[in-house]
């Protein structure tokens, strides 16, 4: 079956599937947050607009009570279950850094998150790896970040065995063009454990990593074509880091 759904608002969008099987749709709409929930044939359940929103979606996640959690540039937002009742906290960019941008939610034991993404300079032109974790009420336990010199750009990060958690992304190698397949692993108090290339390429970047039952990791990305930027390829790693 084929259902159209029209949403107000503009592309930045982010969905979820819930552990009830329907589906949460968040958007931006007139600088506020939208938010929909649909079951499974596109039937909207409930709709709701909050007058103050964050200013972009880049992630969602249902919590262990049944709420919601929005992230987006260096905010995060709590929308309770129905639709009702929001917190919204804007976090502060560490020393000597000009932005700090969410791109992951992952759940932690005790109602905890962690949230991870990147912080960037611009009077270096530096990027890191940055995790933070969270309490149920968006208060901060810690945030720490990982990375050297370079652009490192945390797109996404997944928890592992061993309550441990594995980041990934890019990492520029030279000259902004060659970059590889980056990788942290961090464990639940933010220390780093390692960090590997994965693999290289023009524009290598890692986009989503997820922990197999053998306990190896499976990673997607993408690189560009030498000579034809418009030619994207696919990556996909499998490696058995542990």
């Amino acid at each position: 079956n084929f259902r159209s759904v029209l949403f107000p608002g503009n592309s930045n969008m982010g969905a979820i599937c819930l552990s009830t099987g329907n589906i949460l749709v968040g958007l931006l709409f007139n600088n506020s947050t939208y938010l929909e929930l649909l079951a499974g044939n596109g039937d909207s359940i409930w709709s709701r607009k909050f007058p103050v929103g964050i200013y972009s979606i880049n992630t969602m996640s249902e919590t262990q009570s049944g709420d919601y959690i929005l992230a987006g540039g260096n905010q995060l937002e709590k929308i309770k279950a129905g639709g009702m009742g929001v917190i919204t906290r804007t976090y502060s960019t560490p020393a000597n850094f000009s932005y700090l941008g969410f791109n992951k939610i992952v759940s932690m034991p005790s109602n905890n998150y962690l949230i991870t993404g990147y912080i960037y300079s611009s009077l270096s032109n530096t990027s890191e790896f940055m995790a933070t974790k969270i309490n149920q009420n968006l208060d901060t336990a810690w945030m720490k970040s990982y990375g050297d010199t370079k652009q490192d750009y945390c797109a996404s990060a997944t928890g592992t065995t061993g309550n441990s958690f594995m980041m990934v992304g890019s990492s520029t190698i030279s000259s902004n063009i060659e970059s590889s397949i980056y990788a942290v692993k961090i464990d639940p108090n933010g220390k780093q454990l390692y960090s590997t290339e994965l693999a290289s390429g023009f524009s290598a970047s890692g986009l989503l990593i997820c922990q197999n039952p053998d306990n190896s990791y499976n990673v997607l990305g993408t690189k560009l074509a030498y000579g034809n930027i418009n030619l994207q390829h696919t990556l996909f790693v499998h490696t058995t880091l542990q």
